[in-house]
């Protein structure tokens, strides 16, 4: 074994370089950009800066006089890295903006990439080849005394501090400490390894400095078995970088792009890599592996077989999310662990194997090991890494929009079956026959190319998003049968499916659904027609997020002069063709310029102002869009604002705790002096928050334009609004309200990520319910209020008060708002009394009010049908007047023939499923009766548990028209109009 100190030293430093790397690459994403060139960047600066140090070692003479206190020197000024290294992003940040600027607007990509790695690479080039000489170093530093096992155990002690620095700094350090925290951290971790190599070097004598300045011959490879070790080793460092990618992507639309998923795939990698390094290095004595190049060549066809077999397993994952949902009292601890099974299901065996292929190479070159220990582990961590370096570029840029992420992961596994065939021949040519050197390289070449053809992933059933846990408590399985896959494009940043519903299409990104042309219809219109009520003569406007294209192309029905649209993921462009039918083609229309970045790096360097600012990125706990929900986004966003500009979020009130939507609300409106507050439909969890400059009112007059003009009324037309009312009947909360609901919340930043790392635990608690926001009940009974607060000019342009009043409750009792419509309707009847008509209308809409309050007391037995005495019909009935309702439906169910039964039997088990909770069957019963004019004409209750039913599934204004229907049959067939009990 290594010395103890040492192996402590590399184990903190191994923990440390993680810690470092999340958060460096954290800081310079949100400084210098989160689209695929510039995270690209970052990674490869960073990986060469690493690869430079392990080749630098062999030409450092001077680290040679005192290895250990060199290798303490380098885990100082890593350390003093940690501590300069923020505040050197932030001071070159501007000059990044403002050389890339320029650049990008030539279009010359080649020129903003290398300016880019310039500025990152002055950033990280001492702290990076430092870490990189690290092993080397130590290597060095034991010449003559460590033997290829020792360093391999080194290095997999090193995997395993890294292990623990990627739980430590994805689950417990930015959650509960933050960013900058997390730094100081790691940076405490390498002045701890610096002390331990100190403390080491004390009973280690010097080397002299004429034995260290003598000058060394230039390191020559010797022999064919350490060309084919390193060619293996350069090779899998490049498919392994690549594999880390599909694993990525794969991975993230199961278990999805939360910043916990992310670690959970890092801390499983490199706990298998660590396992497989130690594994093959303790068992790597001379007289247990005689031959270590078969040892490598099977180390190879395992990572394939791993590969193969973890890329026909991806698929069904979704179901083991399914399973571990339906678990009682379901919390983190049992998600946690089924996410765990789930990336160690794909990604353990293959990285255990990976693991073991550097202390097998080092075996393998045992001889030069023993010579040239530093410069031959330097040269061969440097190819290690240059080959990541490229297997990274070639699998985000290359293998995975290509490929896609199914055939990649095969490919992927048959170079590597290849690359073990090549290997198993070159081990057995050395010392067998032609019979033993072709037969198992054979066998293993046919194997691989066999996995080439193994059947890709189902595209539908990997995309189910049950990450997302209401979905498999809801939908129960994985019935596919009433879905279609449309559109299906592994991008650069994300994967991205259109599929069709039967009675909608969706858009999901990672697996969840981002945009559709029918439950999230309001909200994607709204996002672009209320800035045009509240900004004055807008005429350059940004929308970040692209979705659908809805939302562009309603903001296109405005006076726009220039539209900038911003989307991260190209593959999102181009599946937005398929909802051209609802977002009529926002991309052709002259005025729009489409951006292929980050939204937050568009208007960091970006010159001018804008009228209006649209943000709509996915969910706020999503790895990526989390950084466009944080106090410095919405500050840059306020300082790109003209002067009577607007900005418009989209926040989630669903599945996220009251203590995180306060958080976002709170940091929202401490960035803008003026913040109103929109709900996307009356039953809808979709907020907006708007900020601004100045006081915030809903100009009417505009809104009724917009209701004048065909192409602006199109859209509203699918956002289900018909009136400036019921636009004015969307808003919220102002200013102060707002305050006062958000007084006291944490603050969301860029460094605590408060909400990005607490909400995707929120997904549990909040699988089946919405958080509990007692302001949002507050609003019962004050909405006509608000309305005339928050809005500018008349709600109905010459009307009289009371008849303003009346069409505002007639919107209420439409919007579900049925205790604000009663609360206006008795002001009506108190002050229009004398009006007969006034009188009469309120009187109806009261009994509209009724149909939808009361209890269920109007009859379902049909007399006709009870005079035709029919056994089973009437026991139903029987049981049903007995209060035995359940044992009525049980009893009747199996009896009736759906396409076949009687009216008054549909109408009956219509009403049984209702009662015992089959709101669903009972609505699609009803619906069928409502297509039967006669029977409901005799029946005229149909209307009225129709109208009870449709309420009951949140489409209030279809069931205020049933209740209306009902309350004016009513009145016909009973010739007089009863005082509604609301009024009573």
């Amino acid at each position: 074994m290594p010395d103890r100190l040492i192996s402590l030293a590399f184990f903190f430093s191994g923990a440390a370089g993680l810690v470092l790397e999340v958060v460096w690459c954290r800081l310079l994403h949100l400084s210098f950009g989160a689209n695929a060139p510039a995270v690209s960047t970052v990674l490869a600066v960073y990986m060469g800066g690493m690869a430079l140090g392990s080749w630098l070692v062999e030409r450092w003479s001077w680290l040679r006089r005192r290895p250990w206190r060199a290798y303490a020197a380098l885990e100082v000024l890593i350390a003093a890295s940690a501590l300069l290294l923020p505040g050197a992003i932030e001071a070159l940040a501007p000059l990044h903006r403002w050389a890339t600027a320029g650049l990008e607007s030539s279009g010359s990509l080649l020129a903003v990439l290398l300016v880019r790695a310039l500025i990152v690479g002055s950033l990280l080039v001492l702290p990076t080849v430092a870490m990189g000489a690290t092993l080397p170093l130590l290597s060095e530093g034991a010449r003559g005394g460590f033997s290829a096992r020792r360093i391999g155990m080194l290095y997999a002690i090193n995997l395993a501090g890294a292990v623990v620095g990627s739980a430590a700094v994805g689950f417990v350090l930015i959650p509960q400490l933050g960013l900058s925290a997390s730094n100081l951290v790691a940076a405490a971790l390498d002045l701890s390894a610096a002390a331990l190599a100190l403390r080491s070097a004390r009973d280690r004598p010097a080397v002299s400095a004429v034995a260290a300045d003598t000058p060394r011959p230039r390191l020559r490879i010797r022999g064919r078995l350490a060309w084919i070790a390193l060619i293996g080793l350069a090779c899998s460092g490049l498919l392994a970088m690549q594999l880390q990618v599909l694993w990525s992507r794969a991975l993230s639309v199961v278990i999805g792009s939360s910043t916990y998923a992310f670690s959970l795939i890092l801390v499983v990698t490199l706990l298998g890599m660590a396992v497989g390094g130690r594994l093959i290095a303790s068992s790597a004595a001379p007289r247990q592996v005689r031959r270590p190049l078969r040892w490598l060549g099977w180390l190879f066809a395992l990572a394939a077989l791993g590969i193969a077999v973890g890329s026909q397993l991806v698929d069904r994952l979704p179901l083991v999310i399914r399973d571990a949902a339906q678990v009682p009292r379901l919390n983190a601890g049992v998600l946690f662990t089924a996410e765990l099974l789930i990336v160690g299901a794909v990604v353990l065996v293959p990285a255990v194997a990976l693991g073991g292929v550097l202390p097998a190479v080092l075996q393998v070159t045992q001889r030069q090991v023993r010579r040239d220990a530093g410069q031959f582990v330097g040269r061969a961590y440097a190819l290690n890494t240059l080959g990541a370096i490229i297997g990274s570029a070639l699998g985000g840029f290359g293998t995975l929009p290509l490929l896609g992420v199914d055939r990649g992961m095969l490919v992927t596994a048959g170079c590597y079956g290849a690359l073990a065939a090549g290997t198993l021949y070159f081990s057995a040519r050395l010392r067998q026959g032609a019979a033993q050197r072709w037969g198992l390289p054979a066998l293993v070449a046919a194997l691989s190319i066999a996995i080439l053809f193994a059947p890709g992933f189902n595209v539908l059933r990997w995309n189910l998003g049950f990450f997302r846990l209401y979905l498999p408590l809801a939908q129960g399985g994985d019935d596919l049968s009433n879905s279609r896959l449309l559109f299906h494009r592994d991008g650069i940043v994300s994967t991205v499916t259109v599929e069709d519903h039967g009675e909608s299409i969706a858009l999901k990104v990672n697996g969840k659904v981002d945009a559709s042309s029918k439950g999230d219809m309001p909200t994607q219109v709204l996002s672009g027609l209320l800035p045009l009520c509240l900004a004055e003569a807008p005429r350059r406007a940004v929308v970040i997020g692209f979705g659908s294209g809805v939302t562009a192309g309603a903001i296109l029905t405005g006076s726009i002069e220039e539209l900038v649209l911003i989307e991260l993921e190209q593959a999102v462009l181009e599946a937005g063709h398929l909802f051209s039918w609802v977002n009529e083609h926002p991309w052709r229309d002259p005025r729009t310029r489409v951006v292929v970045d980050d939204g937050r790096n568009y208007l960091a360097r970006v010159d001018g102002s804008f009228d209006i600012i649209v943000s709509e990125p996915s969910n706020p706990w999503m790895s990526g869009a989390s950084s466009l929900f944080t106090r410095e986004f919405w500050h840059l966003a306020h300082g790109k604002l003209s002067e009577n500009g607007v900005f418009l979020q989209w926040i989630q009130l669903y599945e996220l705790d009251a203590q995180r939507i306060r958080s976002l609300v709170g940091t929202f409106a401490r960035q803008f002096e003026h913040v109103l507050m929109f709900t996307a439909h009356p039953r809808s969890s979709d907020t907006f928050l708007v900020g601004s400059r100045r006081p915030l009112r809903l100009d009417l007059d505009r809104a009724r334009a917009l209701f004048a003009d065909p192409a602006a009324a199109r859209f509203l037309e699918r956002a289900e609004l018909h009136s400036p009312i019921e636009l004015a009947g969307l808003i919220l909360f102002g200013d102060e309200e707002v305050r006062a609901f958000a007084a006291g919340a944490p603050e969301n930043n860029d460094d605590n990520a408060y909400v990005e790392f607490h909400a995707p635990l929120d997904l549990i608690a909040y699988a089946e319910r919405d958080a509990d926001l007692p302001m949002l009940a507050q609003l019962e009974g004050r909405r006509r209020q608000q309305i005339a607060r928050y809005t500018s000019g008349p709600l109905v342009p010459g009307a009289a008060e009371c008849e303003t009043d009346l069409q505002v409750s007639e919107v209420l009792i439409e919007q579900g708002h049925l205790e604000d419509a009663v609360d206006l309707l008795l002001r009506v009847r108190a002050r229009c009394e004398r009006d007969r008509a006034h009188k009469a209308r309120s009187r109806r809409l009261g009994a509209i009010v009724d149909v939808l309050l009361q209890a269920d007391r109007e009859s379902v037995v049909d007399p006709v049908e009870v005079e035709l005495g029919d056994e089973r019909y009437l026991l139903a009935v029987m049981a049903m007047i007995q209060g035995r309702e359940k044992a009525a439906l049980e009893d009747f169910a199996p009896h009736v023939d759906i396409d076949r039964a009687r009216p008054a039997w549909l109408y009956l088990f219509g009403y049984l499923l209702y009662q015992n909770g089959n709101v669903e069957e009972a609505d699609q019963l009803f619906e069928r009766l409502l297509k039967q004019p006669d029977f409901v004409e005799h029946m005229p209750e149909v209307y009225y548990y129709a109208a009870r039913v449709a309420y009951d599934r949140d489409r209030c204004r279809e069931a205020a028209q049933l209740a209306r229907f009902f309350v004016e049959a009513r009145a016909v067939e009973q010739g007089w109009d009863p005082l509604p009990e609301v009024f009573e």
